[in-house]
């Protein structure tokens, strides 16, 4: 039995050609686009990391000048709370998913809750962040 030849017209075989190379081209572009992603969330993971440290040691210091400030005015003192709520709400939010230190706490028989009127604000993480970092943005100057 004689082989038989396959034979391809010009034109199909440079139609194949330039259709494989534009797929060849797009694999490439779509696979630098996934690496530069990948890059990118390992960057916002340690900014991430790093604001939740910077967090971290500002509620320490908050904690401590409330806990030694006995002759700071009530306005300062009052401040100084509220940031401590919100700051234990942040933290709880970014790091479990959920309202920090008013969880599950007493509401009135009227249903509003009892207490400061920041404590136990569920804080999104992402929009925190954005609005952080636009009011650095807005202070400091885009660098």
């Amino acid at each position: 039995m004689a082989s038989r030849k396959f034979a391809v017209p010009a034109g199909c075989r440079d139609a194949m050609t330039d259709l494989h190379n534009a797929h060849t081209e797009r694999y490439n572009k779509i696979k630098t686009q996934l690496q530069q992603m990948h890059v990118n969330q390992k960057e916002d993971h340690r900014l991430i990391g790093a604001f939740m440290d910077t967090h971290h040691v500002l509620h320490g210091a908050v904690q401590q000048a409330l806990k030694h400030g006995s002759d700071m005015p009530e306005t300062v003192r009052d401040s100084l709370e509220a940031a401590s709520t919100h700051a234990g709400d942040v933290h709880s939010s970014l790091i479990r998913g959920r309202r920090g230190p008013g969880v599950g706490r007493a509401v009135t028989p009227g249903g509003k809750p009892v207490g400061g009127r920041m404590a136990g604000r569920i804080v999104d993480p992402q929009t925190h962040l954005l609005k952080i970092a636009s009011e650095i943005k807005s202070r400091y100057g885009k660098n």
